[in-house]
């Protein structure tokens, strides 16, 4: 026998002593110290003795089998807590990682898309290096290394000399560099061009748009390298430039994001069958859930009835009783009203035990979209919980509900986060499809609001109502001053001037993609 099993074994026999002692009486306590005799008692005791003591162990028909469960219960919990803390803890660490690598990112060496650039460009050498802000040279001479790398990187013909080994005038710059009396006349306007344009920010896919050039790719190029990628440009390979990343904060309506998908960064604690929650009156009872029934009266007892394939439960003295597919509040008085008809001086409590595991499917836009096996008692809420929430690019307010192929619920996540509304979020049942589709339109809302985001609207339509939709005007608003950004019929950007303390402004209608910057009131003395 283990070592740990035997402490356990010791307690149990203790007990079952003195119980002995509490239904037989002092006289076995004293006649008998040995716990090994205490059981060898028990097992020449009668039926109606040994029921006694098992009642004075751990309740009705538990016995040494009820201390034991309720010792594994309260280990099992402990652990699940335990568990439950430490998984905390990884997403805590998760999310601070998160943070830091976007922190990393922006301050990465490597171009990205929607980066700040400055182009230093001339005809003659720029003066220092090509060194990145905050890693200065360990000693005089790396300076002076680094120095002439810019120089190198900043002339296509002086690098290929350099690869070259002796100085040889490069061919594929025309052979020998031009002076710059010999540059040609329209150079100088070029350059100036391209200085006034400074600074430049990459598009989204990392591409530098050039002043008379073709988009120039630069995702995932370093400074120096950028410098000696615009160096190939036909026409600026006689000319000196240097490329240096700005570590731009984004700021403004760039700083906005997308509303609402931060509610599934931290995961509920588990999607084990909940047993320590209520049961709704309106759950439907099916195959796998487990019913608790307590028996008093003439006679007590405690039964757990499981809910057989068929619907059916086996109920002692009474026999089959279907209460597959009718909700709880009707199986409890079916059950409790047959019990008293048809076991005389005997009443029934029932209630749920163990609740049933469903299979249900989390489709389109989820980020991890697929098959779950969650708690009869899961909402749809809970389902996308289990499927690490939604894409930015899926639809919080318009999430579906399918059940045998058609359409049973649409739930708008709005409704929970800003108003707390969970009547949307049905109960599930088996086989149920939840399906993200693709997020609808949106609007931006930036500047003096109390939740600036980007807001997928759904009925509303007016300035006022996203303005709701963002929490309401701070104090420090200027009503009377709202821009309205949007792309016309013609594709220009054009800004509206909105005054929301007009019914006009407040009726003034809202299209996908509009952007809506609310000032701040000018300080007065």
């Amino acid at each position: 026998m283990p070592l740990r099993a035997r402490p356990i074994l010791r307690f149990h026999l203790l007990a079952l002593s003195m119980a002995l002692m509490l239904v037989l009486g002092p006289a076995i306590g004293q006649d008998s110290d040995n716990p090994l005799d205490a059981l060898q008692m028990m097992q020449g005791l009668s039926p109606a003795q040994r029921d006694a003591i098992s009642r004075q162990l751990g309740g009705s028909g538990g016995g040494l089998g009820a201390t034991q469960g309720s010792l594994g219960g309260r280990q099992e919990q402990a652990d699940e807590e335990q568990q439950n803390f430490i998984r905390q803890q990884q997403r805590d660490v998760l999310m601070d990682a998160q943070k830091q690598r976007a922190e990393l990112e922006r301050l990465s060496p490597f171009l990205q898309g929607e980066d700040w650039v400055v182009i230093t460009i001339d005809s003659s050498p720029l003066p220092g290096g090509t060194q990145t802000p905050g890693t200065p040279p360990t000693s005089a001479e790396a300076s002076a290394a680094q120095r002439a790398l810019g120089n190198v990187l900043g002339n296509r013909a002086a690098a290929g000399a350099l690869a070259a080994g002796a100085g040889k005038p490069d061919v594929a710059a025309g052979g020998t560099r031009q002076t710059p009396t010999q540059l040609p006349p329209q150079v100088a306007p070029m350059i100036e061009l391209i200085r006034s344009k400074n600074p430049y920010q990459l598009s989204r896919d990392g591409v530098l748009a050039l002043p008379g050039f073709a988009p120039i790719p630069l995702a995932g190029l370093t400074e120096q390298l950028a410098t000696l990628r615009l160096g190939v440009e036909p026409a600026l390979r006689d000319l000196f430039i240097r490329v240096t990343k700005l570590p731009l904060e984004k700021i403004g309506t760039t700083a906005l994001k997308p509303f609402g998908y931060e509610l599934f960064d931290r995961q509920i604690s588990t999607f084990a069958p909940a047993t320590d929650v209520p049961v709704p009156a309106h759950y439907i009872v099916g195959p796998g859930d487990e019913l608790a029934v307590q028996l008093y009266g003439n006679k007590n007892a405690n039964l757990r009835l499981i809910v057989g394939r068929n619907g059916l439960v086996n109920f002692p003295q009474i026999g089959p009783i279907s209460v597959g597919g009718q909700t709880f509040e009707d199986v409890k008085a079916g059950v409790e009203a047959r019990v008293e008809r048809q076991m005389i001086g005997v009443r029934a409590s029932v209630s749920m035990g163990e609740t049933r595991s469903i299979r249900v499917f989390v489709l389109g836009d989820a980020r991890r979209p697929g098959s779950y096996t969650i708690s009869g008692l899961s909402t749809i809420s809970s389902a996308l919980f289990a499927a690490g929430g939604v894409q930015p690019i899926g639809s919080l307010r318009n999430i579906h509900l399918k059940r045998r192929g058609e359409l049973v619920r649409q739930l708008d996540l709005y409704d929970m986060l800003i108003r707390g509304d969970t009547t949307d979020d049905a109960k599930l049942l088996p086989d149920d499809v939840i399906f993200v589709p693709s997020i609808g339109p949106t609007v931006s809302v930036d500047g003096e609001v109390h939740r600036p985001a980007i807001y997928e609207i759904r009925n509303e339509s007016s300035v006022a109502d996203v303005v709701q939709l963002a929490g309401g005007l701070t104090p420090e608003a200027d009503t009377a001053k709202l821009a309205l950004t949007r792309i016309d019929a013609d594709l220009r950007r054009v800004v509206l001037r909105v005054d929301l303390s007009s019914g006009a402004g407040k009726a003034e209608a809202v299209r996908n993609g509009d952007s809506l910057r609310v000032s701040r009131l000018r300080p007065t003395l």
